[in-house]
């Protein structure tokens, strides 16, 4: 059986008495939670609620026909959707009713209906005749109100719970490793599009810790950030020694326990601190060996660019001293054709010799001097 404290200052800063409940209630949470955790889609029979607007005045008929409209709404919708929904049902402002349901971002659809379902079978019984209300349930928060919330945030009532048997055995664990936990994940929820997030570590390399925040999907990132940490301010006041603990509002809530309370299959809690250390080695050793990789193919195409463009060079060079040659027997050629046409003794070249004498030719021969052979030649009008 599930209770509640009868005042608000109660819930906020729980009495003595209050607490023994709260204590009570938690250590029957848990024991339900450990035994249906394990088995797949099953649902654990935790839950907190809180009855707003408590009146003698029953709320009209009418709205609560239309209070009925909107959870039978919220049921149909949280079997299709991505576990987060609002809606409204009413004509006018004096029996309109606001509602939503927030899944966990860690379930499936099917668990998160399952829940939901089971979250309007309860809310009914614990405030059937109150015009707003709210359930925390094990996977899913519902809530719905006579006056629109929507994108408001609220974080109070808080209701903190805590189990009185496990206590830390060092003072100042929470300050030391929780709190820098805690702060990360509530950086991490605020960014995420479910709003949530989890996270394991470890306290001395053996103590294993669990983390869970979690917000509205209504609210800003903002708004997000500050819920979560108004509720990581409340700690202290509540649950600073405690090795197990909670605490629901509205808008968000916060988890701090020794057992893992993810739900498996669906979305993997955050790494640990040494596992996020392992893997940016692991990472870096891969980063390292892809710049040697990197490295190595640019010199290799450096190589064969320089080895390439040498080869060029060269062979240039080789083409330019032979055309500079050439051009130079050329010339040589063509001023001894000019001396040859004008001097008293005529210089000729070889191939133009051979080809006035048809090589040679006796036929060309006219006889024989000192000086060797003597050859006419009548085709370009002189005698060689």
């Amino acid at each position: 059986m599930v209770h509640e404290c009868e005042t608000f200052d109660k819930l906020i800063r729980p009495s003595n008495g209050c607490k023994m409940i709260y204590q009570w209630l938690f250590s029957i949470s848990l024991f339900c939670f450990a035994s249906g955790h394990n088995t797949s889609n099953t649902q654990p029979q935790d839950h907190r609620y809180f009855c707003f607007n408590q009146s003698s005045v029953l709320p009209s008929t009418t709205y609560q026909s239309n209070l009925n409209n909107l959870l039978s709404s919220l049921s149909s919708d949280s079997a299709t959707s991505n576990g987060f929904g609002n809606r409204t049902s009413g004509d006018d402002q004096s029996n309109m009713v606001y509602g939503l349901y927030c899944c966990r971002g860690d379930v499936n659809t099917s668990l998160c209906h399952t829940c939901v379902q089971n979250s309007i079978r309860l809310i009914k019984q614990h405030c059937p005749n109150n015009a707003s209300a709210m359930l925390w349930y094990a996977f899913c928060v519902l809530r719905y109100s006579n006056q629109n919330f929507f994108g408001n945030l609220t974080i109070r009532p808080r209701i903190p719970m805590f189990d009185a048997t496990q206590n830390f055995t060092s003072a100042g664990e929470f300050d030391s490793d929780a709190r820098v936990l805690m702060n990360g994940l509530i950086q991490m929820a605020s960014e995420a599009p479910l709003m949530f997030g989890t996270h394991m570590f470890n306290i001395n390399g053996t103590q294993r810790r669990y983390g869970w925040v979690q917000c509205s999907r209504d609210i800003t990132s903002e708004e997000c950030r500050t819920c979560l940490s108004n509720m990581l301010e409340d700690v202290e006041n509540c649950c600073e020694e405690k090795k197990v603990w909670r605490i629901f509002s509205p808008s968000c809530i916060v988890m701090y326990e020794t057992q893992p309370f993810f739900v498996n299959g669906t979305q993997l809690a955050a790494p640990a601190p040494q596992q996020v250390k392992e893997e940016g080695k692991e990472e870096g050793n891969t980063r390292r060996s892809r710049t040697i990789i990197i490295i190595i193919v640019i010199g290799i195409v450096a190589l064969a660019l320089l080895s390439t463009s040498t080869y060029y060079w060269f062979l240039k060079k080789k083409n330019d001293k032979k055309a500079m040659q050439e051009d130079a027997l050329n010339s040589i050629l063509s001023e001894d054709k000019g001396e040859a046409m004008n001097a008293d003794l005529p210089m000729m070249p070889l191939n133009t010799i051979l080809k006035i004498t048809n090589n040679f030719s006796d036929e060309y021969k006219l006889g024989k001097g000192g000086f060797g052979s003597v050859y006419k030649v009548n085709k370009l009008g002189y005698r060689a």
